[in-house]
């Protein structure tokens, strides 16, 4: 990013000068100078590091509540005693870092009410997908980490890298290429505090631990489907494999799955230890503990009292 910088300094006895620092470029200016009805007046000779000469310079400010606001060349800035304002390109006052970081770190809602996020101090942040707007349930959770470059107008959340179209008190707007995220600006109290577990667990083809030891699949039927790879071989099988399947049922954070096939190979011979918790051919009832950590994260308490964490299959 390029700045500019531009000082004026007047003196008492009614003469200044003017400093301005470009990106490739150095300019001075001595001048007399007038000011009446909200305006001042800067007349004397410029000169620039880019050659440009004038003995017939002029510059003139209108006067607005304490600031210079430059005419002409120089209509982006707006100058103040204090160096407290910078502009856009456009001329558009910029706020502070500091002010817009604070600004960010807030809770927002999408405009359509479906997704409600909060950036917290220390560069972490939480998403939540609601089940319906300003539901207090919701359907998938998310976090991790942010950065905010207020000067270049970025926001990467995660590793995606977004434009800051708007940030105010009101109101966030993000654009990526053709992608446009709008929110207004909540309070911590648009934040749901149930989680929607069927709805999560359904919204994925799969879930399955990093070794591929515990496979889940939920149907929005009621179906379930379970998979368990003892990574032990019996004569000319590979690894053996357990499948069963049923319907399953949530409450709050337990699930209930009712397996009326259980089947794996020889599992009435020789693998019959592979599975302690199982036997081949016979339903059986399992109560699994299943929290939602992250839209793509889950973390099981097995019957057996095992933690595991699963992903998503998508």
């Amino acid at each position: 990013m390029k700045y500019q910088n531009i000082t004026l300094r007047l003196n008492s006895d009614k003469t200044g000068s003017m400093e301005y620092e470009g990106p490739d470029s150095f300019s001075v200016a001595y001048f007399t100078w007038s000011a009446s009805g909200g305006r001042l007046v800067c007349k004397g000779a410029y000169a620039s590091t880019s050659g440009d000469l004038s003995g017939d310079y002029q510059m003139e400010c209108r006067i607005e509540s304490g600031r210079l606001i430059p005419t002409g060349q120089f209509s982006t800035f707006i100058l103040t005693k204090d160096n407290s304002v910078m502009t856009d390109g456009d001329g558009n006052e910029i706020e502070s870092p500091e002010t817009q970081l604070y600004t960010l770190q807030n809770t927002w809602v999408s405009t359509d009410g479906k997704t409600v996020i909060t950036f917290y101090p220390g560069g972490v942040y939480d998403e939540y997908v609601l089940d319906a707007p300003g539901s207090n349930s919701y359907s998938e959770f998310n976090t991790g980490s942010y950065s905010f470059a207020p000067l270049n107008k970025t926001l990467t959340i995660k590793t995606t890298l977004w434009n800051v179209v708007t940030l105010s008190d009101k109101s966030l707007v993000l654009q990526r290429g053709t992608t446009k995220m709008e929110f207004r600006m909540g309070t911590r109290s648009d934040m749901p505090s149930v989680s929607n577990l069927k709805s999560n667990l359904t919204s994925a083809f799969g879930w399955t631990d990093k070794n591929g030891k515990y496979t889940f699949r939920f149907l929005a039927d009621g179906s379930v489907v379970y998979f368990e790879n003892s990574f032990r071989k019996y004569g000319s099988w590979g690894d053996i494999s357990l499948c069963a399947s049923g319907t399953f049922s949530v409450s709050g954070s337990y699930v209930t799955c009712n397996f009326t096939s259980v089947d794996w190979e020889s599992g009435t011979s020789g693998t019959a230890s592979y599975f302690p918790d199982w036997k081949c051919g016979s339903p059986a009832t399992k109560v699994y503990k299943m929290e939602i950590t992250a839209s793509s994260s889950l973390m099981v308490t097995m019957p057996n009292s095992t933690i595991v964490y699963l992903s998503k299959i998508q």
